[in-house]
């Protein structure tokens, strides 16, 4: 921390950024907010309102700037107040107009997604406003005491930076007045409404407010609203009792696929938010509420599972031969956020709820549902042909169900010369380290193996070529994969099960103190356990 200037200590070291978990970074940063918020600097005579400001733009500006202008405009602010003399304006309109060539140069010029902050000037007001990408939050910072030619010398709409944000949203913003955007000040309770929508208990009118949201965005947007709210109107889970019985209502899959389509509009929603708002008590209050908070616990633990299963369908690499194992450690994944291993075993924690009132609903220990998040039909396991090591050993016996569903591919009537060549693989040994190999050398190496002048294996081997060229986000993928039945037994614990599970948990944290912790009573047995075994 050497050389850096002294207000770092109020944004923490970098290594306490995003790389921890989500909510514990909210929680950081919101208590430096509410610090920076507080009472004047101890230092510099300055009266309370103009000492926060400078307080919250300390906090504003980040490593994200050269250090040595860092440290210079450290040293302005420090110095700045109405009584300066004209020589501080030409420093202030100097190191100002600085920051925002280098702004331009550094970022504006590259992607959006790269963008962090901006200078920008509404009247006599020189406002900094600083994009958090954690917080996913516009915060702006004015300087009311600056002069009138330091307001008047940058157009503010071509300056103005976002995050994350489609190109849709900033010509948006460049087209339009401020006056414009204070006529969404009406949406402003509607970010509830959005995190009820997204978590499934979607209230009739939060349907208009989105919408509304939408036509800032783009047209696909507000398709994503229409198809969403039709899936709701349909298939909307309405009360605890549906929950409790384990009713079948919006799929993971179907929340996940709202949440990330419609991402961009909760975060223009936030932004334009911040033109009606002072920072600060925004900030408080918004994460203040307790849906807020669930929501981003929603978005930490659900947001990599959805990596896992995108992955599997826009990677590079042949990955279908490992759909159905992925699949389940996606799933497994959701459970891993309901406790952590490191601080109590898991025999007595039944389907992952760690509150009291949970663990009377079944006798299934916690530790045994790892092997019960099964994947019921024929579907996906049909893939695991594909991987050489299945395919040496003939599983699955048949590899005429995975024929079936590409009849593009394989014509019906080659079906028993195609199985006859699937079972003469498993006694096919021309390698010892074949088996490990990946699939495309593995049947790159089957097709051009030969009886004769003859291929020994011409319509499984192009069968599985054919495989391996299809786009693993085309339609006939994707449909297929639709048929998978992921559903298993009431007892069984798989996707509709644990949203069910998590609905109810959210339901049960809004109206108790409990939190997503173990009970207490159950850490301290745990805990006595592993004293007295050691």
């Amino acid at each position: 921390m050497a050389g850096r200037p002294s207000f770092f200590w109020m944004v923490g070291p970098k290594s306490l950024q995003p790389k921890q978990g989500l909510l514990s970074n909210l929680r950081k940063r919101i208590g430096w907010f509410r610090q920076l918020s507080g009472s004047g600097l101890s230092s510099g005579g300055f009266e309370s309102e103009k000492a926060c400001e400078l307080k919250v733009a300390a906090f504003l500006l980040r490593q994200d700037l050269p250090l040595s202008l860092v440290e210079s405009l450290s040293q302005l602010l420090r110095s700045l107040s109405p009584s300066q003399s004209p020589l501080t304006h030409t420093r202030a309109l100097s190191l100002l107009q600085s920051l925002g060539e280098y702004q331009r140069n550094q970022f504006l010029d590259s992607t959006l997604k790269k963008t962090k902050f901006s200078l920008i000037f509404l009247g006599k007001k020189a406002v900094i406003r600083y994009v958090d990408p954690l917080l996913i939050q516009i915060k702006t910072c004015h300087f009311p005491w600056l002069d009138e030619r330091v307001s008047s010398s940058v157009n503010w709409a071509n300056l103005i930076a976002t995050v994350n944000a489609p190109l849709m949203a900033v010509e948006t913003i460049q087209k339009h007045s401020l006056h414009t955007f204070l006529r969404l000040e009406s949406l402003e309770k509607n970010i509830e409404d959005i995190t009820a929508f997204a978590l499934e208990a979607l209230p009739s009118e939060c349907i208009n407010g989105s919408w509304e949201i939408a036509k800032f965005i783009s047209i696909k947007s507000t398709d994503h609203f229409r198809e969403f709210r039709d899936i709701v109107l349909k298939k909307g889970i309405s009360s605890d009792k549906d929950i409790l019985k384990g009713r079948k209502g919006l799929s993971l899959e179907e929340i996940v696929e709202f949440i990330t389509s419609n991402w961009s509009s909760v975060m223009f929603w936030l932004a334009s938010v911040e033109l009606i708002e002072e920072s600060s008590s925004f900030l408080q209050r918004f994460y203040d509420n307790t849906s807020m908070e669930l929501y981003f616990a929603f978005l930490n633990y659900i947001l990599p599972c959805l990596s896992k299963m995108k992955s599997e369908f826009q990677c590079e690499d042949f990955r279908l031969h490992r759909l159905k194992s992925s699949l389940q450690n996606s799933v497994r994944s959701i459970l891993h956020n309901f406790i952590d291993s490191s601080v109590i075993s898991l025999d007595k924690v039944s389907n992952g709820i760690t509150s009291d009132t949970y663990l009377n609903l079944n006798d299934v220990p916690f530790w045994k549902t790892f092997p019960q998040i099964l994947f019921g039909g024929e579907i996906l396991i049909i893939f695991d042909g594909l991987d050489p090591y299945n395919a040496l050993r003939r599983k699955p016996a048949s590899i005429i169900p995975l024929a079936s569903k590409f009849p593009n591919l394989i014509s019906q009537v080659h079906y028993e010369k195609l199985n006859q060549e699937w079972r003469e693989l498993s006694v096919y040994k021309d390698d010892d380290r074949l088996e490990a190999s990946d699939p495309e050398t593995f049947w790159k190496k089957v097709a051009c193996e030969k009886i004769g002048s003859h291929r020994r294996f011409p319509y499984l081997s192009e069968l599985a070529m054919n495989l391996m060229t299809i786009t693993h986000s085309s339609v006939c993928c994707l449909s297929f994969i639709e048929e998978a039945n992921l559903l298993e037994e009431k007892e069984k614990i798989n996707d509709s099960s644990i949203l069910n599970l998590l609905l109810f948990s959210k339901d049960y944290l809004r109206r108790t103190d409990s939190s997503w912790e173990p009970p207490k009573a159950l850490i301290h047995s745990e805990l006595s356990k592993l004293k007295k075994t050691h």
